[in-house]
């Protein structure tokens, strides 16, 4: 090969380098985090940059978070947050079919979060007072669970394509968010 059509492959596959990560960089890396409190899911929940080999439709995240207030008791409280900027659909998966579905898997994963929220909340309202150590570290075990219960929700439904596992799934997190005494 010649050294003038090396030079212009180099400078091709830089300048598509280049353009590539500015898109992926602008598109999800550099934008302001945007959270959603627990809700009912849309489509237009989900910001973060699609994934064209994933073999999955979508994903989001979602996770606990905690807020301090001095003037209440406890002074700690958990929330259920989905993370939009992370939250991607791959929009050539979706047909009319199936939107609805693979939303409701996704909102799935939400409610999940929202109930090791509470649990954390419950076990908070039962300390008289606890340090901000004890804190993160009853957060950090509910972190744990709250990821392995994810886990085993996409193993067991294998990410919602065995429907009655889905319905299974549903109905569990139903009934603990209808009935906290209820436990995973």
């Amino acid at each position: 090969m010649s050294l003038i059509t090396r030079i212009k492959i180099l400078a091709i596959t830089i300048f598509s380098t280049v353009f590539f990560s500015y898109k992926l960089i602008s598109n999800n890396f550099y934008k302001k985090e945007k959270f959603n409190e627990w809700q009912s899911l849309k489509w237009n929940h989900f910001k973060g940059v699609s994934r064209p080999f994933s073999k999955y439709s979508a994903g989001i995240l979602c996770e606990i978070k905690l807020e301090f207030d001095s003037s209440k008791k406890p002074n700690y409280s958990a929330k259920a947050i989905q993370n939009q900027t992370l939250s991607w659909v791959n929009w050539s998966d979706i047909t009319s079919t199936n939107s609805s579905y693979i939303l409701e898997h996704e909102q799935y994963h939400f409610n999940i979060t929202e109930i090791f929220a509470r649990k954390l909340n419950e076990q908070l309202s039962q300390q008289k007072t606890i340090s901000r150590k004890d804190v993160l570290q009853l957060l950090m075990n509910y972190n744990i669970e709250h990821n392995k219960e994810q886990q085993k929700y996409d193993n067991e439904t294998k990410h919602s394509l065995l429907r009655s596992q889905q319905m299974y799934w549903q109905y569990k997190i139903d009934s603990i968010l209808s009935y906290q005494e209820v436990s995973l």
